[in-house]
């Protein structure tokens, strides 16, 4: 199944049609062969030239720390630690493997910013990162209450923020979208970018999902809410999390924003970009991309980016705003686009951040707030 991977679609999909098609697979061996798999993945491009079988056995030393059946497929020595923390793993597979390098678990290090840890940010991706929840306003008595009372172990991050173990089967108690929006930490910490300024028009120009949207609606309150994106399916999707969320005023617009011609009716107070990228700050969920990722893709994005900044940067008023977003935590994707639009563009950077997720068991992102002269 690995081999006949070849990094599209996203593997989750591929999985699902894998399974589709050998339906004597039972629930139970389901779970394993995905983890099996993903283990594989997340060991990344650190063992070049070893064969798979060994990879994913490297891999599921590294990734599981309880026993099983399967165990027997690994060297005794590996099979007695199975247990042990990873550092101590780590010692282990490099007498098996001299040449392995954990730094090489992520791809293109070259471009990761300098202040970055490499080897802490690429080992982060040996575990898949928490599932987090933003509680809405008012409901944070009721909803502690429940959990507490279904027993469902849970992390409080911050004030509104809890974190569960993946897989923990939020929508069996809490009523996902009204109550509660699945929001990784990260991505809830765009609100700090809120702090300060007042905007009464705020156009979310690439929605996807709807997740900053709903964020700033809870943030501001009373504003007037435009969304777009251009897939067909997405704004779909967008409307019907905007229903459970109780958010009926809005505008919607299906747009390609890479289009000269593109333009609103109005300018805005503030412009949403959470804009296509490499992804790569979120590749703990999806560790098919530490092996498929390259740089032509990195320069795909950064040349999409630029595109649709020089676009959207035109829908916003004097004074107002502009709030640039990747989870991405390539340099170009993020630095590059700061300095393309200060050096193209009459905005003036107020504040800029690196979210660095993998620290709790988060996705990464970059943020920078500017204003236009």
């Amino acid at each position: 199944m690995i081999q006949a991977y070849s990094g599209e679609p996203p593997f989750a999909i591929f999985l699902k049609d894998f399974f589709r098609t050998e339906k004597k697979i039972g629930s139970t061996d389901r779970k394993w062969i995905r983890h099996f798999a993903f283990s594989y993945f997340r060991m990344g491009k650190s063992l070049p030239g070893v064969p798979v079988p060994e990879v994913l056995c490297a891999g599921l030393f590294l990734c599981t720390h309880d026993e099983g059946a399967w165990t027997d497929i690994l060297p005794e020595e590996w099979k007695n630690n199975i247990h042990k923390f990873i550092p101590e793993k780590l010692l282990i597979l490099q007498k098996y493997y001299p040449g392995f390098d954990a730094e090489h678990i992520f791809p293109l290090t070259n471009e990761l910013p300098e202040s970055m840890d490499i080897r802490a940010f690429s080992l982060s991706h040996l575990q898949q990162p928490d599932t987090f929840i933003r509680i809405r306003p008012g409901k944070k008595k009721f909803i502690l209450s429940v959990l507490n009372q279904k027993e469902i172990p849970y992390r409080i991050v911050d004030e509104n923020c809890l974190a569960f173990k993946p897989d923990t089967p939020l929508q069996d108690v809490l009523h996902i979208g009204k109550d509660v929006i699945i929001q990784d930490f990260s991505s809830q910490q765009v609100s700090e970018f809120f702090s300060g300024i007042s905007p009464r028009t705020i156009w979310d120009c690439c929605a996807g999902s709807g997740g900053k949207s709903i964020l700033a609606k809870d943030y501001f309150k009373d504003i007037q809410l435009y969304v777009s994106d251009i897939r067909e399916n997405i704004l779909h999707n967008l409307t019907k999390r905007f229903r459970d969320a109780g958010i009926h005023a809005y505008q919607l617009v299906r747009a390609d924003l890479t289009m000269d011609e593109f333009s609103l009716t109005e300018k805005m107070d503030l412009v949403i970009c959470d804009a296509p990228c490499s992804g790569s700050g979120t590749w703990g969920r999806s560790p098919e991309n530490l092996v498929y990722f390259d740089s032509s893709h990195l320069d795909h994005y950064i040349s999409l980016q630029k595109k649709m900044i020089a676009n959207v940067l035109q829908q916003v008023k004097p004074k107002g705003y502009f709030l640039y977003i990747t989870c991405s935590v390539y340099e170009k994707e993020n630095e590059g686009a700061v300095n393309f639009i200060m050096q193209k563009f009459p905005f003036q950077l107020l504040r800029k951040k690196w979210i660095k997720g993998f620290e709790n068991r988060a996705d990464s992102m970059f943020a920078a707030l500017f204003q236009k002269l």
